[in-house]
């Protein structure tokens, strides 16, 4: 079975980090993964995200294939990280990445459950993007080996 689309190898196209909660999305070139932390300078990494307490993940990711298909049916645009994720991946199939490991550049990931879009990027993009995301756009990832990754890096599905 393909993790990936045939045409389309997956990758990281895309690192974001926010210092801390409500504060806009950095992005970046490249990034330190910590173990069982979550990316070096963001929000989560340091304690000080929104949902920390209840229902934090260290990092987040969000397959840019579920942000094409939305961006297809509304105006609102997800650049500069407004859907509030720190990773960008392409080529994976939607589903088929759950409780996997993946390696993302030098760093080792476990993609641990689903994540609910965020409300929150309705107030920031438009109304429905959220609901529009759906439950199979964004997941979270325990930092199981930390490392540097790259935005063009491979991901391997493992």
């Amino acid at each position: 079975m393909f993790w990936f689309s045939k045409s389309t190898p997956p990758q990281l196209t895309a690192i974001y980090i926010s210092p801390s909660k409500g504060e806009d999305m950095q992005v970046l070139q490249h990034a330190t993964a910590i173990k069982q932390r979550g990316l070096q300078g963001d929000r989560y990494w340091a304690d000080k995200g929104q949902w920390i307490k209840t229902d934090g993940c260290q990092l987040t990711l969000i397959k840019s294939f579920e942000l094409a298909r939305v961006q297809k049916r509304f105006s609102g645009s997800w650049s500069d990280g407004l859907h509030r994720r720190n990773l960008e991946l392409s080529g994976l199939k939607p589903k088929h990445i759950m409780k996997r490991h993946l390696r993302i550049g030098e760093a080792l990931c476990f993609v641990s459950k689903p994540r609910l879009p965020l409300l929150y990027i309705d107030k920031l993009i438009g109304n429905g993007m959220a609901k529009a995301l759906g439950k199979d756009a964004v997941y979270c990832l325990e930092v199981v080996e930390g490392g540097v990754m790259r935005v063009g890096d491979p991901v391997t599905v493992i």
